[in-house]
């Protein structure tokens, strides 16, 4: 049985499927992909929004998200905590490259 399909039993026991199914409406995307391991923008972002959901509404950690979603709590925090900036390039380096 796909990973998927255990993760969608669980959140049917919860009664939190019509949650994910209207977050990944809103994001254009499937359900069973928002709980699955494909990486694209899309998907990203209605995980971000259901997990930040579950968080704040549902009170749930992100070890609770992560076991409920089937990622690790460090994916949780990392999408939770919003995308990192990366610095610019000094001009030192820019530069040197010249």
């Amino acid at each position: 049985m796909k990973p998927e399909l255990h993760l969608v039993r669980e959140l049917r026991q919860r009664g939190l499927m019509p949650l994910v199914r209207s977050v990944a409406r809103d994001h254009g995307v499937l359900a069973i992909d928002v709980l699955g391991t494909a990486r694209s923008r899309s998907l990203h972002a209605a995980r971000r929004r259901l997990w930040s959901i579950l968080a704040g509404r549902y009170s749930m950690s992100s070890v609770e998200i992560g076991r409920l979603c089937g990622r690790d709590h460090t994916s949780v925090l990392s999408a939770l905590r919003g995308p990192v900036q990366s610095a610019p390039p000094s001009r030192r380096s820019e530069g040197a490259a010249a």
